[in-house]
C-alpha cells in the first residue's frame, strides 16, 4: 500500500524508490486470514490446530504491526478509509444475517466477526498524538505500559467484544511497537554482510521453529489467540497470553529482519494483491458465508481448503475491486458532491 494503513493502499505509483516488501507481506497476511477462516469450517484433516493455531499466532499481530509502521494521525482518511467502510459493512452484514433468520438487532457497538479490525484500528490512529514522543524513554515506557494493558485486561471479565476492547488492548503493544520502528528505521530493510545475513537468518529460524513447537506442546484453546475473551472464559491465564505475544513477537521480528529483505521487488500477482487486501478482508467473509451455508463441499480436503482461499484472493483482491473500494472509501465522493453544490450555487 502506498498510503500503507494495514488493509488498504492508495494508488500505486510505478517509481524505481519503490519499496514493495510491505505489499509482498500483506499478500501474505491476508492470505492467512482467509485461510484461518475456512479452517474454522472445512472438513477436519491432520494437522489441523497446529496449522491454525500457528496462523492465528501472528498474521493479526503483524498486520497490525504494519499499521501502526505505516499510520499517520490524519482525520480525514481515519473518517473516510476506516469510519465509514465500517459503518457501511457493518450495516450490511447484520442485513444479510437477517435475510438468512437472524433476530441481530443493528448496532455499532459490537462490531460484526472480523470488522472489529476496523474499529481497533481507528481507536489507535485517534490515540497516536498522544503515542508521538522523540524521546526513546517515554516510547519504550509507553509500549511497556501497552503490554501491562494487554496482560490486565484479561482480569475483567466485562470487557469483551464491546466496542472491541479486549482485543485493542490485547493487539495495542504491535501497533505501537510498529510505530515507533519507524521512527528509527530507513524505509529500506537494513542490508548485512552474507556472513551476518546468514546467522540472523539462522537465529530466527530457531526461533521460528521454537515458537511453532511451543504452540504444538502448550495445547492452548483457540480464544487465546482470538484476544477477545477474558481470562475466567477458558483462555486460562496471564502466563498463556504472555507465551502467545511473545510468540507473536517473534514472528514480527521474523516477517521484518528475514523475510522483507528477500521481497523488495515487484511480484507479479503477489504484489497486486498487496495493494488490494482491503477489498479481500472486507468480501471475504461473504464467501464464508456462502460457502458455509450452501458449498461445504468445497473445504472437504486441504487441497480444495488451499484452491479455494486462492479463488477468494483472485475474486476480491483483483485491481478492479480495489479501485472501487479506494475510490469509494476515499474522500472524493464527498469532494465532488461539494464541487457539484458550489457549482450550483455560483
Amino acid at each position: 500500500m502506498n498510503t500503507a494503513e494495514q488493509l488498504r493502499t492508495a494508488p500505486v505509483h510505478k517509481t524505481a524508490s519503490r519499496d514493495y516488501s510491505f505489499d509482498n507481506i500483506r499478500t501474505i497476511l491476508i492470505t492467512c486470514v482467509v485461510l484461518g477462516h475456512l479452517l474454522e469450517i472445512c472438513t477436519p484433516f491432520p494437522g489441523l490446530r497446529l496449522l491454525y493455531q500457528t496462523i492465528y499466532s501472528f498474521h493479526v499481530p503483524v498486520f497490525i504491526f504494519i499499521s501502526g509502521y505505516f499510520a499517520r494521525y490524519n482525520i480525514k482518511k481515519i473518517i473516510f478509509s476506516w469510519l465509514c467502510p465500517f459503518l457501511v459493512f457493518q450495516v450490511l452484514y447484520i442485513t444479510a444475517q437477517r435475510l438468512l433468520g437472524s433476530s441481530t438487532p443493528y448496532q455499532f457497538t459490537t462490531p460484526y466477526w472480523h470488522l472489529w479490525f476496523l474499529v481497533a484500528c481507528i481507536f489507535y490512529q485517534l490515540l497516536i498524538p498522544a503515542y508521538d514522543t522523540a524521546s526513546r524513554t517515554k516510547q519504550i515506557t509507553a509500549f511497556v505500559c501497552t503490554v501491562v494493558l494487554a496482560l490486565a485486561v484479561g482480569f475483567d471479565e466485562t470487557c469483551s467484544k464491546y466496542m472491541t476492547l479486549s482485543r485493542f488492548f490485547t493487539f495495542q503493544p504491535w501497533f505501537l511497537l510498529g510505530y515507533y520502528f519507524r521512527k528509527h528505521t530507513t524505509n529500506r530493510p537494513a542490508v548485512f554482510s552474507s556472513r551476518h545475513k546468514a546467522l540472523r537468518t539462522g537465529i530466527l529460524a530457531g526461533l521460528l521453529c521454537a515458537a511453532i513447537v511451543a504452540v504444538y506442546l502448550c495445547n492452548f484453546p483457540n480464544t487465546v489467540f482470538y484476544g477477545s475473551s477474558p481470562y475466567a472464559s477458558g483462555v486460562r491465564s496471564m502466563l498463556s497470553r504472555l507465551t502467545v505475544m511473545s510468540i507473536s513477537l517473534i514472528w514480527i521480528v521474523f516477517f521484518v529482519y528475514t523475510l522483507r529483505p528477500l521481497l523488495q521487488k515487484r511480484i507479479p500477482l503477489l504484489t497486486a494483491l498487496g495493494q488490494n487486501t482491503l477489498s479481500v478482508y472486507i468480501l471475504h467473509a461473504v464467501a464464508i458465508m456462502v460457502i458455509d451455508g450452501k458449498l461445504p463441499q468445497l473445504l472437504s480436503s486441504f487441497l480444495s481448503v488451499i484452491i479455494t482461499t486462492a479463488g477468494i484472493l483472485l475474486l476480491f483482491g483483483n485491481p478492479l475491486i480495489g479501485k472501487i473500494f479506494r475510490f469509494l472509501f476515499s474522500d472524493r465522493i464527498p469532494q465532488m458532491v461539494l464541487n457539484t453544490i458550489k457549482g450550483k450555487v455560483h
